[in-house]
């Protein structure tokens, strides 16, 4: 059997799926909300992806609204990434910590359902929010390598004021693939990802439907959109009080995904309500740890 073979078959393996979310990530009829809507209606992001010197880049340009100021206090902490990371469906975990080089977060990518803590992929990101003023912040988050041998990690998000209650918002994501993620990306596109597509017209086919752009273009893409959700789904709840907050948030993230059901749904409403509280609660007590091994 030859390597893009051997590779085709373990795609489908439960395993696998762990390692493409990873890749992938550090590299993806509802109730109705019991909050209202922000005062300003975010209008449909513009979704970019590009292939620049081997490693693949999506960026997401949208105005949300929430006013500068609310966004630059939750974007320069590091540990607040965490709050609205572990709502992307393949994020397991996430865990802030301080270094004399930083602070650092760390992003456990795993499949969808059911992955232990321990079994899922650490991406180890440094967080860099140095370039902050009072009209523009600039965050970096950059982890040299992922699993598969893929490298050059990259969450970048830029804000700037677009009036008193909106705010621009730029989210980029990037990273290196290797020749065994490649292939892996290949098997698992050929079985349970085909079909899946991003969001940027690349043609139309012979009755003039839209042809989206697919492969690992179309992976970044979903995964930029995510995070740009979570952004917006972590802003639109602060003000909820904190009992209620997780499952507002939640119930909020899933939503704002199901605007764009085609290329992001994953799990229906219920399950991911359920795997997501679980997991939060896991997050929570796995920073515990982290914080008292410091302290210690």
């Amino acid at each position: 059997m030859d390597a893009a073979a051997r590779h085709a078959g373990w795609a489908g393996s439960p395993r696998s799926r762990g390692v493409l979310a990873g890749c992938a990530l550090a590299l993806a009829l509802l109730a109705p909300c019991a909050f209202a809507e922000p005062a300003v209606p975010s209008p449909m992001p513009e979704v970019d992806s590009s292939e620049q010197g081997g490693r693949f880049v999506g960026e997401i340009r949208a105005r949300i609204g929430h006013p500068f100021a609310a966004v630059a206090r939750a974007l320069t902490v590091a540990r607040e990434w965490c709050a609205f990371a572990i709502l992307h469906p393949n994020v397991k975990g996430c865990v802030c910590e301080s270094s004399p080089e930083g602070e650092r977060v760390t992003l456990y990518a795993g499949p969808k359902r059911g992955a232990k803590l321990e079994d899922a992929y650490p991406i180890r990101y440094a967080f860099d929010a140095k370039a902050v003023s009072p009209r523009r912040i600039d965050i970096r988050l950059n982890a040299a390598s992922g699993p598969l041998k893929t490298r050059d990690y990259e969450f970048a998000i830029t804000a700037e004021p677009a009036g008193e209650t909106t705010t621009r918002l730029v989210v980029r994501y990037a990273y290196r693939p290797s020749i065994e993620s490649r292939l892996a990306t290949a098997g698992y596109l050929a079985t349970v990802g085909a079909g899946k597509h991003g969001f940027t017209v690349v043609g139309r086919d012979a009755a003039g439907r839209a042809v989206f752009v697919g492969g690992t273009r179309g992976i970044v893409e979903r995964n930029a959109m995510r995070q740009m959700i979570a952004i917006e789904a972590y802003l639109d709840t602060q003000a909820r009080e904190a009992a209620e907050r997780d499952r507002a948030r939640l119930e909020r993230f899933h939503t704002l995904t199901e605007r764009h059901a085609e290329q992001l749904r994953e799990l229906e409403r219920d399950d991911y309500l359920s795997l997501k509280t679980s997991e939060i609660a896991r997050q929570r007590e796995r920073q515990r740890i982290a914080d008292g091994a410091q302290r210690g």
